[in-house]
């Protein structure tokens, strides 16, 4: 059994189990950091030219009209160019997150940016979490009770995109720089499902999920952070590999070796 661990770090620390995205399998599979040649012209997908540098996006929905008081999904779908690569919140140690921000209507909440699983992956200063080709990255909304009519649902968002040797800031030069996202919905008696709905879910699936399989405990070791997988019922017997993902920056090495010890405690 493989596994990914993925921790949330803010004030308190949770944690969560993720055993269906495998970062061990050969998609993810990257040469040892001291074969990385920080002066190759290539990354992954053959040479890669600064000009063609260009993301698409676009907002989705899970509905197409919501009920009043009852959660969807917004997605940033974001589609990276051939050979670059955008970031998770803990970029490691290049590039930046993408970042969306909410500016909804009194009433309304947004949920924390749910980001899909990331690739570890090595660059010239060391290694990083990072994503290629298409993903998309989750809000939850809640409308208010009240809700009604079409409301216009606006955000900025943010990103940086790198390869080996290039890092561009999207959408402009500079970190404040943000680029404004929109969608319209109308609310209705109940929830009417949108054509992405099913996308959405499926990316939704595909994230870290939490597992009511395996207790977690976290500790400071001198200079390690230490993770105590105990196992309850429907935990597997054993575990071959396991990954943990800080989602806060600088709280481990992503370049750094994480050893895996079977204890007295299961």
């Amino acid at each position: 059994m493989k596994a990914v661990i993925w921790m949330t770090v803010m004030v308190l620390m949770g944690g969560f189990l993720k055993a269906d995205v495998d970062p061990f399998s050969d998609e993810f599979a990257t040469p040892p950091l001291s074969e990385l040649d920080p002066f190759s012209a290539t990354f992954g997908d053959g040479p890669v030219d600064p000009s063609d540098a260009e993301s698409t996006f676009k907002v989705l929905s899970s509905v197409a009209s919501f009920k009043p008081g009852e959660p969807f999904h917004l997605s940033f779908k974001l589609s990276n160019p051939r050979g670059w690569h955008s970031y998770y919140s803990n970029s490691g140690s290049a590039g930046g997150p993408v970042e969306v921000m909410w500016d909804l209507p009194e009433g309304w909440t947004a949920g924390n940016l749910i980001y899909p699983v990331p690739h570890l992956s090595p660059n010239a200063l060391g290694a990083g979490y990072d994503y290629s080709g298409t993903n998309h990255f989750v809000t939850q909304i809640t409308p208010p009770a009240s809700a009604s009519g079409t409301i216009e649902l606006k955000a900025e968002a943010r990103w940086q995109i790198c390869t080996d040797q290039n890092c561009i800031l999207e959408p402009g030069p500079s970190p404040a720089n943000t680029i404004p996202l929109s969608i319209s919905l109308s609310s209705s008696a109940a929830p009417v499902s949108s054509d992405a709905a099913g996308e959405i879910e499926e990316a939704l699936a595909a994230t870290a999920q939490v597992s009511e399989a395996w207790d977690i405990e976290v500790r400071n070791v001198g200079t390690q952070l230490q993770l105590d997988l105990l196992p309850k019922d429907g935990a597997v017997s054993e575990l071959e590999e396991v990954y943990f993902f800080a989602a806060t920056a600088k709280l481990t090495d992503p370049g750094g070796a994480q050893k895996l010890k079977k204890t007295d405690k299961g």
